[in-house]
């Protein structure tokens, strides 16, 4: 139930999208966390048992983008591929204004693409190999904006990256050494039990 509630609080922050993904399976749709969580109540129900096994992010969202209101493609998380498999899994706040220089420079066709959406195909393409480690010199020191970037590659188990600038609060609660919750609304967390 605490999904549920976190998306219900983060409605509030737009309910033209909501999206959640668990692990490497992504669920979006163009309408608010309510209709959401009706029209996939079994998700829902499979992580009310346990969810310390498991890497989740939800996202509730208002369309920053004239092109992608109503447009399930653009609603987070986003997912990219990396060689031909499934590699990342990615949410993001904010409005980048650079993102068709960063996408240029990085060689990513822009077209019909959301910042949020180049952003992910950037950290995918540029990847390390070997280290699995974000390199120094890294889009996300890069954007001109505001902009909080939380993503996952699905083959890490039990690692996240998180990052935000000065202008975006993000709020965590860690229960236990098995979880923690994020969120942009320190409200959504008080209401699952948080006491930050």
């Amino acid at each position: 139930d605490k999904l549920k509630i976190l998306a219900l609080f983060n409605q509030s922050r737009g309910d033209h999208s909501t999206g959640i993904c668990v692990d490497d399976v992504v669920l979006k749709d163009v309408i608010p966390a309510k209709e959401f969580i009706i029209k996939h109540t079994e998700a829902f129900k499979y992580q009310q048992y346990d969810m310390s096994h498991n890497t989740i992010l939800g996202h509730c969202r208002q369309a920053t983008w004239a092109f992608d209101k109503g447009r399930a493609s653009y609603a987070h998380p986003h997912e990219t591929t990396l060689n031909g498999t499934d590699f990342l899994r990615l949410v993001h706040n904010g409005s980048l204004s650079n993102y068709k220089d960063l996408a240029a420079k990085y060689n990513v066709k822009d077209t019909d693409k959301s910042d949020s959406m180049i952003i992910a195909e950037i950290i995918t393409n540029t990847w390390p190999d070997k280290s699995n480690t974000v390199k120094g010199n890294h889009v996300l020191q890069e954007y001109e904006g505001s902009a909080t970037v939380i993503f996952y590659p699905i083959t890490m188990k039990n690692t996240l990256y998180v990052h935000r600038d000065m202008l975006r609060e993000l709020y965590f609660w860690k229960p236990d050494k098995d979880q923690m919750y994020i969120s942009s609304m320190n409200e959504s967390l008080y209401a699952i039990g948080a006491d930050v």
